[in-house]
């Protein structure tokens, strides 16, 4: 399963904190910067079992790095310590509550940023869909629908639709209830529209949508099974 088909990946939705730099000591005695990327301790359990998700994760944070003290790191160039899971001291972090578009890019140009804005910046981010949502009647798109684990519950389900005819990310709009994914474009090229048989993290919810493949890759936590609603 590809998560990512670029060597750009943008904002994948995942609560983070990324921390200032410190300086220490690596294990040849040498000074090194040192920046500390705090994230969920269940997701981080994830990434220890699955390269998937963990080399998604590293690409993400090299991303926000980047993005947030306006620097380059070689993103190729990264090795995952064994039995370590910082360097020296963590130092507290204060993580923000901020809402952001839930459908992110890809450039198709190595090196570029994207600059997005959100359609409705004054809306929730991810909200309930009625069943009279629907309102136009558009070209329903191939998609593939993964579930990790392949066998018995998921924990994360991961759908990836062709858009073939999309150019970019603002086209789309992308509403995700509890147990429902429905996508719609603004020109009414196409819709989709599918329940799950689980019950889905809505506020942990995140999708990319790469501008050279036309693929966009919704990813979704999955409730546990022993879930109740209320």
């Amino acid at each position: 399963m590809e998560l990512l088909d670029s060597e750009v990946p943008t904002d994948y939705r995942i609560p983070m904190s990324l921390g200032e730099s410190h300086p220490e000591l690596d294990k040849s005695g040498q000074a090194c910067t040192v920046y500390d990327v705090v994230i969920n301790p269940k997701f981080f359990e994830k990434i220890q079992k699955n390269e998937l998700f963990r080399v998604f994760m590293i690409s993400i944070s090299m991303e926000g790095l980047e993005e947030k003290y306006k620097m380059k790191l070689k993103r190729k160039s990264w090795v995952m310590l064994k039995n370590k899971k910082f360097m020296g001291s963590i130092a507290p972090q204060n993580i923000r509550n901020k809402s952001k578009s839930l459908i992110s890019e890809v450039s198709d140009n190595v090196g570029s940023e994207s600059s997005l804005q959100p359609a409705a910046p004054s809306t929730p981010l991810i909200k309930e869909i009625s069943s009279h949502a629907v309102q136009h009647i558009g070209e329903k798109p191939l998609y593939k629908l993964l579930k990790d684990p392949a066998q018995g519950h998921p924990e994360f389900m991961v759908a990836e639709i062709n858009l073939p005819k999309i150019k970019i990310a603002t086209s789309l709009i992308l509403n995700i209830g509890e147990d429902r994914l429905l996508l719609e474009t603004r020109s009414d090229v196409y819709l989709l529209d599918i329940y799950f048989p689980y019950n889905i993290i809505q506020e942990n919810c995140g999708a990319q949508f790469n501008r050279k493949t036309k693929l966009l890759t919704v990813t979704m936590p999955v409730q546990p099974e022993n879930y109740v609603t209320t």
